[in-house]
């Protein structure tokens, strides 16, 4: 979410503390909650750009061949949790060989750095 309060406003008019529509919240001081997930007007133009390269990554290798289903896996969550495709996709742990991606959890900072350094 873009931390910039115009932003905010305009995603949720009736915003002071606590939003229920966007994941901000704020402290007694103004400042955001620590379970706010917000970033500047840079990082979020940023991350743009790295989902753009992605995309455009996964997209050749697709055309190139490669449609291995390798889905990610962080703690006790995965993306097969809450995917429809799940009865199509041919993912099931059972075969040999197959198995998920697995996560790191990362400091906030780490995550902004491996995204300015793609």
């Amino acid at each position: 979410m873009n931390q910039d309060p115009a932003v905010v406003e305009r995603m949720d008019a009736g915003f002071t503390k606590n939003s229920s529509v966007i994941p901000v919240g704020r402290k007694a001081d103004g400042s955001w909650s620590a379970a706010s997930s917000v970033a500047d007007t840079s990082q979020i133009l940023e991350l743009s750009d790295f989902v753009q390269k992605k995309l455009k990554t996964l997209g050749r290798n697709i055309l190139e061949g490669e449609i291995q289903v390798k889905p990610y896996k962080r703690k006790k969550k995965s993306a097969c949790d809450y995917c429809v495709y799940a009865d199509l996709c041919g993912f099931d742990r059972k075969i040999p060989g197959t198995s998920f991606r697995q996560l790191k959890d990362l400091p906030e900072k780490e995550v902004w750095k491996k995204i300015s350094e793609n």
